[in-house]
């Protein structure tokens, strides 16, 4: 079924911007500041003096502005003017990452087929004739699909052509880690990696050591420094749990490449679908880089929920109800790539690299850019459940995983410390009935996906009444919050758990890894202190 509306004609205009709040403003700003008169005499001068109209009417995304420049004889082109939000969590400047984009804007038109727009001109001063950085692109008139009301055969309609483009993506083959340049004479080559301000890297373990420095170090700066309860987290470990798990379970010290190009924000916020619903451009690239396999093979954000974590559990029926709703649709993407990937390329090696441990790694550090807790320490559970199952077998890890259920999930915290250790053990049974399984190998790794047991069908039906399930919740939350002054007893942790615990903590290759981990955080911390 075609779609009425798209493009242009559904964008707002300055009447429908809340400048009260700080995005607003923010919004306001940029169409205060823009020099339009300048930017329409560039435009018409690019084509000959032929001219053209600047809209009303625009798009906004996260860090950029849209409007339709309209030409006398037909033709449209969008200026992209940048909203020069500062990121946290990226190293590189406004200007540098625009100049980034627009050099894999070239590369993919001169080497893919991928649709992407054509670059006109472009300009990554602040200061310049145009008053912001901005770029002259090509109309593609479209939609991103995170707009529309979409049924499930449309979106898996849209989610296979994502997986053909990220397979096309990957297609393309590099020596080295980090962000396409351009040199004076013209030739496209790896630089360095903008989140972590250096490289390229020549192996995947240069690279996962650099970005878990990288992210832990502006995790301190910007969460750390202004939180005081923040030392006592779990959750602020994962990148030295991340970077001895990673070398201990996969080659990655070794994986000199190909590497392979990779949107890491593709999904259904970033690409443009026409009235038929197919993609007629991928926008937003400068999220586009060369990465190690277990970058490029995340599961992308196309209206499914991400990978579900290993050994997770919980007694809280809403984070329960939630993790289960989203597995259908998350298998449902990986059976979409499989297919998509065997039919262009006749391997499976990316779906395979999906449900790998490696992947499950990588996206524990992806979460940890949330700043919060509450995830962080679903990962460093993950992590553990991983590392006993890999190297203790499926029976520890479940035992493990059975003893460290959270008596509660901070936000998500209900009152259902009240479900019983039965009920609990239930929910385990779902990573498990593990004991005489086999893991699958999928490279050097191991997947931890099993086949469904009876418990999975138990667990189906309880889904069914997750409506119930929230109603109680809140009734209990309610009842939690008339008490809360009566304190909870922390759950007892199994001796045999206990020890699994520091066997794991005091392994000499998570020591050394934590060790030089933090001396080189701590060195570079000291330095930039002196300077």
């Amino acid at each position: 079924m075609a779609l009425a509306t798209v493009g242009s004609d559904t964008w707002q205009d300055a009447s429908q911007v809340i400048t009260a709040s700080p995005r607003g403003k923010l919004i306001a700003n940029c169409i205060k500041t823009v020099k339009w008169e300048s930017l329409l005499m560039l435009c018409s001068n690019l084509r000959e003096g032929t001219g053209c109209k600047i809209s009303e009417k625009f798009s906004v995304g996260s860090h950029n502005l849209v409007k339709l420049v309209d030409f006398d004889d037909g033709v449209k082109w969008v200026a992209r003017i940048s909203l020069q939000v500062i990121d946290d969590f990226m190293t590189a400047s406004v200007e540098e990452r625009m100049d980034r984009e627009v050099t894999i804007y070239k590369f993919l038109k001169l080497h893919s087929h991928i649709p992407v727009p054509e670059v006109y001109a472009f300009d990554t001063s602040t200061n310049g004739e145009i008053g912001a950085p901005f770029m002259l692109l090509t109309y593609l008139h479209g939609t991103v699909p995170d707009e529309l009301d979409l049924n499930e055969d449309q979106k898996q309609f849209i989610q296979s052509q994502v997986a053909e483009t990220m397979i096309k993506l990957a297609a393309m083959k590099f020596d080295r880690i980090g962000h396409i340049t351009m040199d004076e004479e013209g030739e496209f080559r790896v630089g360095k990696d903008l989140e972590t301000n250096d490289g390229p890297y020549s192996t995947a373990g240069e690279y996962y050591n650099a970005l878990s420095k990288s992210r832990f170090r502006r995790y301190a700066d910007i969460y750390l420094a202004d939180n005081l309860e923040a030392e006592k987290e779990t959750g602020i470990f994962v990148p030295f749990v991340f970077n001895s798990l990673i070398q201990m379970m996969t080659n990655c010290n070794s994986d000199t490449g190909p590497f392979s190009l990779v949107h890491t924000d593709m999904g259904f916020h970033n690409i443009l679908v026409d009235a038929d619903l197919k993609i007629i451009g991928i926008i937003d690239c400068g999220e586009i880089y060369t990465a190690p396999i277990h970058v490029v093979a995340q599961v992308p954000s196309v209206n499914v929920a991400t990978a579900p974590s290993p050994g997770f559990a919980t007694r809280n029926p809403l984070w329960k109800a939630t993790h289960e709703e989203g597995r259908p649709g998350y298998e449902n993407f990986l059976k979409i790539f499989e297919e998509a990937e065997k039919r262009i390329t006749g391997k499976t090696e990316l779906a395979e690299a999906m449900v790998s441990n490696g992947v499950q790694l990588v996206k524990g550090l992806d979460k940890y850019l949330q700043l919060q807790d509450v995830f962080n320490s679903v990962s460093i559970r993950s992590y553990m459940y991983m590392y006993f199952h890999t190297f203790h077998g499926p029976k520890n890890a479940k035992e493990f995983t059975e003893a460290h259920i959270p008596q509660d999930d901070s936000d998500y915290d209900d009152g259902s410390d009240q479900y019983n250790e039965s009920e609990s053990s239930e929910q385990v049974e779902k990573q498990g009935n593990e004991e005489n399984s086999t893991p699958k190998e999928v490279g050097n790794e191991q997947d931890l996906s099993e086949p469904p047991t009876e418990s999975d069908e138990q667990q189906a039906d309880i889904n069914k009444d997750s409506g119930k399930d929230v109603e109680k919740a809140l009734e209990l939350n309610a009842q939690r919050k008339r008490n809360e002054d009566v304190p909870k007893q922390p759950p007892k942790a199994q001796d045999s758990s206990l020890a699994k615990v520091c066997q794991f903590l005091t392994n000499p290759y998570f020591l050394s890894g934590v060790l030089l981990h933090g001396a080189l955080v701590a060195i570079e911390l000291i330095l930039r202190r002196r300077t």
